[in-house]
C-alpha cells in the first residue's frame, strides 16, 4: 500500500509540478468588450481585442497593446489539460478577476469610474 501511494504522489508531481514550471502561451480571439462609466452613465461597446498571454511560474503575463498591455497577475487556479482548459487569476487589490473554462475567457476590472468587461475564445500554442 506504501509503495502504491509513493508511486500516485511522484506521478502526480511530475504531471502537475511540471506543469506549473513550464511556460504556456495562448492566443485569444475577443468576443466582447464593453465598458461603463459611472461620470457619464454611459454603456460603451468596442471591437473585441485579440490578444496573447503566458503562464509560469503562478504568473499570467499579457503581451503588449490593447487593454492589458503588458499586465501581470498571480494564478490562483490553472489546469492546462485540453480538456479543461481552466485559469482563474487576480491582480493584487482583487479588482481584475480572470476565469478561463475550456477556453471560454472573461475578465472583468473595476475601477473608481467604472468597469471593464471583455471576453474571448483562447487555444494553447
Amino acid at each position: 500500500m506504501k509503495q502504491i501511494l509513493i508511486t500516485l504522489f511522484v506521478v502526480f508531481t511530475i504531471t502537475y509540478g511540471s506543469q506549473a514550471k513550464a511556460e504556456h502561451v495562448w492566443f485569444c480571439q475577443g468576443t466582447h468588450f464593453s465598458e461603463r462609466n459611472s461620470k457619464s452613465n454611459k454603456y460603451i461597446n468596442t471591437t473585441p481585442q485579440n490578444f496573447k498571454f503566458s503562464v509560469a511560474n503562478n504568473k499570467i503575463k499579457f503581451g503588449s497593446g490593447g487593454f492589458l498591455n503588458g499586465s501581470t497577475f498571480d494564478v490562483d487556479e490553472y489546469m492546462p489539460d485540453p480538456l479543461m482548459k481552466v485559469l482563474t487569476a487576480h491582480d493584487n487589490g482583487r479588482s481584475t478577476i480572470i476565469k478561463m473554462d475550456r477556453g471560454k475567457l472573461n475578465i472583468s476590472s473595476t475601477f473608481f469610474e467604472g468597469i471593464v468587461i471583455m471576453s474571448a475564445d483562447c487555444d494553447q500554442f
